[in-house]
């Protein structure tokens, strides 16, 4: 199933398009049930059970053991925690690097 996801406990999408979930076990449950969205809309701060940026380390963790991540994978952060924001950011933005020479290693 190809999908979008929204990841926050409060704020709905500003456009149509996603499956939302409103926590950490939710967005695992999506990931297990439907396989690796190719768009992820992050918050931070999720309330009890976890962070966003946990589930961004969930995910990598994921396709390292499924090796499943769409080529054509982006995200967005819209989360207001600065701090939240820039470790999302940095911990998926340097596993897709890594991603894309692993990809550029099997074309070779």
């Amino acid at each position: 199933m190809t999908y979008k996801l929204y990841l926050d406990d409060e704020r709905n999408p500003p456009i149509d398009g996603f499956l939302i979930a409103r926590s950490f076990k939710e967005a695992r449950n999506l990931l297990i049930r439907d396989g690796f969205p190719t768009f992820i809309s992050f918050d931070h701060d999720l309330g009890e059970g976890g962070t966003g940026y946990d589930f961004a380390k969930y995910l990598i963790e994921f396709d390292l053991n499924h090796d499943c991540m769409p080529k054509d994978f982006s995200f967005a952060v819209h989360s207001e925690n600065p701090v939240g924001k820039e470790n999302i950011e940095y911990v998926l933005n340097s596993y897709i690097e890594y991603k894309r020479n692993v990809w550029k290693k099997r074309i070779s």
